[in-house]
């Protein structure tokens, strides 16, 4: 800082600049995303890989995931970060919309939540996942197709630090590409569909 420089002015700058950088961070992932959409719009495991990697990168976060509502449950689709024990158990066990995991919580509000952590949340039940992921802070959006729920989008942390505004702004978007993802796909099927 310049001799004489008044700090709120400094600190102003510093914001500013952060803002700038994350908004550049947040339109570059979305290009992927949408680079990825036009390359193969029948592709959606291509797409969604897309949309978790961002995610997992501009959230700073540990792991993303995506669950798609298959029936009562959400089943994990797409995840970038876990190991593959992480990513077998949750085929194999997928989440019920309830409030025993930030998934089913969002599933049921239909609104972005967070678990500070999961382990001091009293309505958390999904403590084997815990066990497996080391997951402590989670927050996670959902994905609406004409304000009805397709899935969900979550991030986590393996240690607890709550993500900011920020990031639950980031994810929504995310999910929204992803939602959008998952509708032109079915277009896409159902063309093919009819000239079969």
């Amino acid at each position: 800082m310049a001799e004489g420089a008044d700090p709120s002015t400094y600190e102003e700058l510093e914001r500013l600049r952060d803002d700038l950088t994350a908004a550049r961070q947040q339109q570059a992932a979305t290009s992927e995303i949408l680079t990825a959409l036009g390359r193969s719009a029948s592709d959606l495991d291509a797409i969604l890989g897309t949309v978790v990697e961002s995610a997992q990168r501009l959230c700073r976060a540990d792991v993303a995931q995506i669950h798609l509502l298959a029936g009562d449950q959400l089943r994990l689709a797409r995840s970038a970060g876990s190991s593959q024990e992480v990513i077998d158990y949750m085929v194999s066990n997928p989440v019920d919309g309830d409030r025993s995991s930030l998934i089913g919580r969002v599933a049921l509000s239909g609104r972005t939540q967070q678990i500070t952590d999961v382990l001091a949340d009293p309505d958390y039940g999904r403590l084997d996942l815990q066990r497996l992921a080391g997951l402590r802070t989670t927050l996670g959006v959902p994905m609406l197709l004409d304000d009805e729920l397709v899935g969900v989008l979550l991030v986590w942390r393996t240690e607890v630090a709550p993500f900011d505004d920020r990031a639950a702004e980031l994810l929504t978007a995310f999910a929204s590409q992803a939602s959008i993802a998952l509708r032109s796909v079915d277009l896409v099927r159902a063309v093919e569909a009819r000239s079969d």
